[in-house]
């Protein structure tokens, strides 16, 4: 079941899970509640939303409640991310793969930034600098503070930050290719493979670097020279179930808030 509602409070004080339970007839009271608690309902006040979460939570008149119900992706569970390093001002972290960087509408229980705010006692605020995709796996930075959110976001948008891949590739890729240069979607994207080992099965292991971030870029640079990633199923071959084998293994940088070099790698 899928649906989206949007109730408006006429009275205050009514409880949020009892406005929903009687204008969503289709979904029962501990429905609701999950939905809550997964962040697939938001309340509305003028133009701002934001994520309601708390079942007893007392209603102004005016206000009102949307919510997001897909019971496919409630249903959902993904491993759980692990904390590599905390900095105080931003933490890193693997994430797993299956796990979205962040939520949508529809809940974000799956997603890496409900895991941090979870994590940490007191709660830090947290904020996403930059994006890996749900199928793929490997590190992330987290700020939390809206001085690191930005001083972080700018080093990635300057092209100041080192991030290097694994990805292991279809068929054995020739190893006098050292860069694809190749514009996606109107913008310059420019991924460099750094190294090529090829495998017994037909297959190719790289270490990947990128300048740019391009959705999909590495996927889809590789698929585009002939040599999609293994498990690939939006741009690779279909037949092949395995996961996607793309890991994010390092991120460096000079930070840009104490002036200390860093390096974060993932185990091989």
């Amino acid at each position: 079941m899928k649906l989206q509602r949007e109730i408006r409070a006429h009275t205050s004080g009514e409880r949020a899970i009892d406005l929903l339970a009687v204008s969503v007839p289709e979904l029962s009271r501990q429905q609701i509640k999950k939905a809550m608690q997964s962040g697939a309902v938001w309340i509305k006040q003028g133009k701002h939303e934001k994520r309601l979460r708390r079942v007893t939570q007392p209603m102004q008149a005016g206000s009102a409640i949307v919510i997001y119900y897909d019971e496919d992706l409630l249903a959902r569970k993904t491993e759980v991310a692990t904390l590599l390093a905390d900095e105080h001002d931003y933490s890193v972290w693997i994430k797993p793969a299956g796990m979205l960087a962040q939520g949508t509408k529809y809940g974000d229980h799956c997603s890496l930034l409900f895991a941090v705010e979870q994590h940490f006692k007191p709660r830090r605020a947290c904020f996403l600098v930059h994006r890996l995709d749900s199928a793929a796996s490997g590190l992330m930075l987290v700020a939390h503070n809206s001085r690191a959110a930005a001083a972080f976001s700018e080093m990635f948008q300057k092209r100041q930050m080192t991030k290097r891949y694994r990805v292991m590739v279809e068929g054995l890729l020739d190893k006098n290719i050292k860069t694809i240069n190749e514009p996606l979607d109107d913008k310059e994207a420019i991924t460099h493979i750094e190294n090529c080992a090829h495998t017994t099965e037909g297959r190719s292991e790289l270490l990947v670097l990128i300048e740019t971030g391009r959705k999909h870029q590495i996927r889809r640079h590789l698929a585009g020279i002939g040599h999609p990633v293994i498990g690939d199923r939006e741009y690779g071959s279909s037949f092949l179930k395995e996961p996607l084998q793309l890991v994010a293994t390092e991120l460096s940088f000079q930070c840009p808030l104490t002036n200390k070099k860093q390096q974060f790698l993932t185990a091989k």
